[in-house]
């Protein structure tokens, strides 16, 4: 038994971690023939080998750890340091295998339990359940204080490795990026001493998410091939599927969502009941025009929105889930997403245990979603938040977005416009257009360009000119003179005249020479 529980160990910690689920159930149930304390002992050790992973195994651990607390509770119930930790592995399992509301009073109990004890071991494992259990958006100060803690212990061996990925967690959910860069590096310390694959995995897909968050697509992608290659290592499946949900994000940015969606429909197979799946794959359905699709998935979020389990998967999964009600036009749904994010605007779209990726700042999901619900105004001033926040985080694909939204509900509303809102509307859009250009967002690009289009028309229908003056304009940026434009369009030279004069007064201009440089900024007028 000894043999065996060392052994898994040992397969765990290189990354077969089926192997060495299997083995701890042999060796718990070699444990029968043992007098109750040595049994008991057998059995907890058994169930606390395998732990950090998701997918089936969880299921086995949440069964080795049902029998160790009952042979604990029999047998050795002053054992505060093995029961905290046994009742920190169930509470994980079972919120793996079960659900977050499945946690119950386990990581509260397991964290009395060993702080009583006093036993390194038992506050690691008891940190751990405490994590998950505070993993919603709600938690995320708690949550640094808890990585502060298991940071500071010296055993076991992935204590630091734990700390550092929970402060990566919440730096992100709360887009305080410039501290990542020294976690990330401290990261890469830690799985190098360890050498674990699943501590390889995390390093790799934290940098991939930081990459892609900031717009650095090739990197990114590099990062994510080699998280892929460890994840295949650790025999975690959840790892693996991981990485599906990190490219269509990445692909739908550079414009080829559309290669993933096989992978998606193949990924329903496994993960279509998850609310956080079915939310990613409708808006990355509706992000290739496939509605019916889309609308298949948001048909399936609508009824259970308002009762999601507030874990760590709430905060991507209500921020997409608005995303595709406003992209589906579902009014009402826009509307009970945006009341659900409203006191999280300041934020930014990251899972509070094991993110996946940062999808930008909260605030660009509330504009899109009060946008869709019908109030303009609050709207963009979400909008104006979010380009200010995804500035300040280098969340560059993610600004673009929010200024093109922003430019396009600038210009919405032809009563309100005037040539001051024209100005910031243009000012977002190009910017917008430039980023998209340079990081390689064909279809951002598109829409940015699009928005142009409408503030150049826009400003055009302000200047007033009527259809001949419009003729005039253009004969006076190709740099013809009254008497060429006179015989052009059978005018006298006096009229020409007195039209470049009414022309030059409604563009505000003072000299001829300066129509080129109006009609090279804002478009040729039609």
């Amino acid at each position: 038994r000894a043999l065996l529980l060392a052994a898994a160990e040992a397969e765990f910690a290189a990354g077969l971690a089926e192997a060495a689920i299997h083995r701890c159930t042999t060796a718990a149930d070699l444990a029968a023939g043992l007098d109750g304390p040595a049994r008991a002992a057998v059995l907890a050790r058994a169930s606390l080998v395998v732990r950090g992973l998701g997918g089936p195994v969880n299921t086995t651990v949440l069964e080795l750890a049902g029998r160790a607390l009952s042979a604990l509770a029999a047998h050795t119930p002053d054992d505060d340091a093995t029961r905290a930790r046994v009742l920190a592995q169930r509470a994980l399992a079972a919120a793996d295998v079960l659900g977050f509301d499945e946690l119950g009073d386990d990581p509260a109990e397991a964290f009395r339990l060993a702080e009583r004890s006093g036993d390194g071991l038992a506050l690691f494992d008891a940190l751990r359940a405490r994590q998950h259990a505070a993993s919603g958006p709600d938690g995320v100060a708690e949550r640094l204080e808890i990585a502060r803690r298991m940071a500071g212990l010296t055993r076991p061996a992935d204590a630091g490795l734990w700390g550092s990925i929970w402060r990566i967690d919440a730096a992100l959910q709360l887009g305080t990026i410039e501290t990542v860069d020294g976690e990330l590096a401290r990261l890469a310390v830690l799985a190098e001493q360890l050498g674990w694959p699943l501590a390889h995995w995390h390093r790799h897909r934290m940098t991939a998410a930081v990459a892609l968050l900031q717009g650095r697509f090739v990197e990114a992608e590099e990062a994510a091939d080699t998280a892929l290659d460890w994840a295949r290592r650790t025999e975690d499946r959840s790892a693996v599927a991981i990485d599906t949900a990190f490219r269509t994000e990445l692909h739908r940015l550079q414009g080829r969502a559309g290669e993933l969606v096989p992978a998606l429909e193949d990924a329903a197979r496994h993960a279509g009941t998850m609310p956080i799946f079915q939310a990613h794959a409708g808006s990355m359905l509706a992000a290739v025009g496939d509605t019916v699709g889309a609308r298949y998935w948001l048909d399936r979020l609508r009824p259970v929105l308002e009762d999601l389990p507030h874990d760590g998967r709430w905060l991507p999964t209500v921020a997409s889930t608005a995303q595709l009600g406003a992209d589906l036009g579902d009014t009402d749904v826009a509307a009970v997403c945006a009341r659900l994010l409203a006191p999280y605007a300041g934020y930014f779209i990251a899972g509070g245990s094991g993110s996946v990726r940062c999808d930008g700042s909260v605030s660009r999901v509330l504009g899109v979603a009060t946008a869709a619900a019908g109030s303009r105004d609050e709207a963009i001033r979400h909008l104006e938040a979010a380009v200010v926040a995804e500035d300040r985080a280098g969340a560059l694909p993610y600004r673009t977005m929010s200024e093109i939204a922003l430019a396009g509900l600038l210009v919405e509303d032809p009563a309100r416009l005037d040539l001051a809102r024209l100005d910031a509307a243009a000012g977002h859009a190009e910017r917008a257009a430039a980023t998209a250009r340079r990081l390689g967002m064909p279809e951002e690009l598109c829409r940015a360009d699009g928005v142009l289009v409408t503030i150049r028309r826009a400003r055009q229908d302000r200047t007033g000119l009527t259809p001949r003056e419009r003729e005039i304009t253009t004969l006076l940026a190709e740099g013809r003179t009254n008497r060429e434009i006179a015989g052009r369009l059978v005018l006298s030279e006096r009229t020409v005249e007195s039209h470049v004069a009414n022309v030059l007064g409604k563009l505000g201009l003072a000299r001829r020479a300066q129509v080129a440089g109006w009609v090279a900024e804002h478009g040729p007028v039609r």
